[in-house]
């Protein structure tokens, strides 16, 4: 990777990480509320390799399968871990769904209807 394409891919993680918070601030992330503080956030772009690796599941396979440039974020969060999957075009960033990890399965806990705004862009 040269060091332009890696200063395009940090501008997209911090885009998408701020996309996280507003949905966050707004009550929009499913499984945190507003007044939530503190934890671990992890954020991967899902290339090609990663959407057929063991660490998505087929459920989210089947939600990032048709977008091409698409996000997981890893929340630990107090005990509990989320995981929130979003897609970035043209008209911005946007969630597509949400899962929270119990007993070892990871589990759909939100699907989003989030309009993106042409800020994300």
């Amino acid at each position: 990777m040269s060091e332009e394409e890696a200063a395009r891919l940090i501008e997209r993680l911090n885009v998408i990480k701020a996309k996280v918070f507003e949905l966050k601030s707004s009550g929009k992330l499913p499984g945190l509320a507003r007044s939530d503080t503190g934890g671990e956030l992890v954020i991967l772009r899902i290339d090609e390799a990663l959407k057929n690796a063991k660490i998505l599941t087929a459920r989210m396979r089947e939600v990032v399968k048709s977008h091409k440039e698409t996000y997981m974020v890893n929340v630990d969060f107090k005990n509990r871990k989320l995981r929130y999957l979003l897609a970035s075009d043209a008209t911005g960033v946007r969630l597509l769904s949400a899962f929270e990890e119990k007993e070892g399965d990871w589990v759909e806990i939100g699907q989003a209807a989030v309009t993106p705004s042409t800020s994300d862009k």
